[in-house]
């Protein structure tokens, strides 16, 4: 048998155009291929659809008898030149490299195959990024959690069996889709990369990465390596107090429940639950909001699904550095961020309504954070304060916030991410969208960072 011949495969957006810095990894890869005598050359199709772009990258290739393998190599992908090298040295049939998700949340872009789950009414494949295997090559590899983007290591130490993956890297054998019909990307399970590698697997077929081929995820910076190791720190320090886990074993202990029944309750739904008891209770008047807020069970339940969920983690992976900081978790909820404040190294008072809520997070602290009563007698104390969806709930925000500004010190931050919509899930919360720029000025505070901090301003 001959050495492999490799098409590079790539669809390009319709109307768009390529980064000088994946043109550049592009060529140096192509050159790496072809000093080798692997290459057999490249495919470039324009597409307003991923999926249909990928069925035709493949098409082409059956056309062509030459080529053994598909490279799939999106236009948001960089690389070390050796990189397809190295996968074809593992001789697999469907191999990835390891690229990480963009935006807050940098997960490897490799998965575990979970089983089928129903999803919006259709049955479906489960993925879970496979957070652990990563971060314990990585840390063996005692990579620096900076600068590293994208690189190629010697070894296979790296390579692993998966479930799925991304397909931004993706090196797949001739005879692969000579097995698998028609088509081989679509959108129809949640993702065409999933449908492939679902349907790979339903014909017997296996998949592997190899972590020692890093990539870098283009946005405005690369997303590699390094900023996975960050992440991952961060998240499995939050997930003590913020995952489904802690959250269901502490309620569970605290309503004398078992943690099967806590996360049964958790996962049923319990937003459409507290906005039903919201209507039927119809609160008027302040001190009927107040008592809402303080005997409802199922907010209760509401609170611990939010704080185990992602786009919670996603929120305080903003938040600063605290160690040091006297730090105010106002509107704390169930005390999972204090708990985590805490942890980090801040002196933290917690502030929220007497009452079932506050109870719970009571019974979490075990002394390790001070609950207040109210910011009456506290005048340019906190470092920070943190309000994260509480603003939504106050029928008297305006001397809330006055309130809140008083107790920051001049140079402190006010660290806040609101919800005003959506007010047909959440009947409780009242929009303030149209006043809150002049709320905050009147109050004291100058927003910095629009959505997410304020500071001290002009005094009002």
């Amino acid at each position: 048998m001959g050495s492999p011949k490799v098409y590079i495969g790539i669809v390009r957006p319709s109307g768009g155009s390529c980064t000088n810095e994946f043109v550049d990894s592009r060529d140096c890869l192509q050159s790496d291929l072809m000093r080798n005598g692997l290459l057999a050359g490249l495919f470039q199709v324009s597409a307003t659809l991923i999926d249909t772009g990928r069925n035709t990258l493949v098409e082409q290739l059956l056309s062509t008898p030459r080529g053994t393998h598909l490279l799939f190599l999106d236009t948001d992908i960089v690389c070390a030149p050796n990189a397809c090298h190295k996968l074809l040295s593992h001789d697999k049939d469907i191999i990835v490299g390891l690229a990480f998700q963009r935006g807050t949340m940098q997960f490897p872009l490799i998965y575990s195959h979970q089983g089928r789950r129903k999803v919006s009414g259709k049955i479906r494949p489960a993925f879970t990024h496979m957070l652990d295997p990563v971060y314990r090559y990585l840390t063996g590899r005692h990579l620096p959690v900076t600068e590293i983007t994208y690189a190629t290591f010697e070894g296979n130490d790296g390579l692993i069996k998966i479930g799925g993956c991304h397909a931004g890297f993706l090196l797949v054998k001739r005879e692969v889709f000579e097995k698998v019909p028609s088509p081989w990307f679509s959108f129809e399970r949640g993702g065409e990369d999933f449908y492939f590698c679902d349907k790979a697997g339903r014909y017997g077929l296996e998949i592997w990465a190899d972590m020692s081929v890093l990539l870098g995820h283009l946005r405005l910076d690369p997303v590699g390596a390094s900023q996975f190791l960050a992440q991952y720190r961060n998240t499995t320090e939050a997930n003590e107090f913020l995952g489904e886990e802690p959250v269901a074993h502490d309620l569970a202990a605290f309503l004398h429940r078992t943690p099967a029944y806590i996360k049964r309750k958790m996962r049923a739904d319990p937003v459409l639950e507290t906005a039903k008891i919201w209507r039927e209770k119809n609160p008027q008047t302040l001190d009927d909001v107040r008592r809402f807020y303080s005997e409802a069970i199922e907010y209760l339940f509401e609170l611990a699904q939010w704080n185990a969920s992602d786009p919670f983690k996603r929120i305080i992976n903003y938040l600063p550095r605290v160690e040091g900081l006297k730090v105010l978790d106002f509107g704390g909820g169930i005390g999972s961020l204090s708990l985590l404040l805490n942890k980090r190294g801040a002196a933290v008072d917690y502030l929220d309504l007497p009452g079932v809520v506050s109870d719970f997070a009571r019974s979490r602290s075990d002394g390790r954070i001070s609950f207040i009563d109210s910011l009456s007698d506290k005048r340019e104390i906190y470092d920070l304060i943190v309000a994260i969806d509480v603003f939504e709930h106050l029928p008297d925000l305006p001397e809330q916030l006055s309130v809140l500004a008083q107790a920051l010190k001049p140079d402190g931050v006010l660290f806040f991410h609101n919800n005003f919509g959506q007010l047909d899930l959440f009947p409780q919360h009242i929009d303030w969208r149209q006043e809150w720029s002049d709320l905050l000025a009147k109050a004291g505070f100058k927003e910095e960072v629009p959505g997410i901090t304020a500071t001290r301003g002009v005094e009002p």
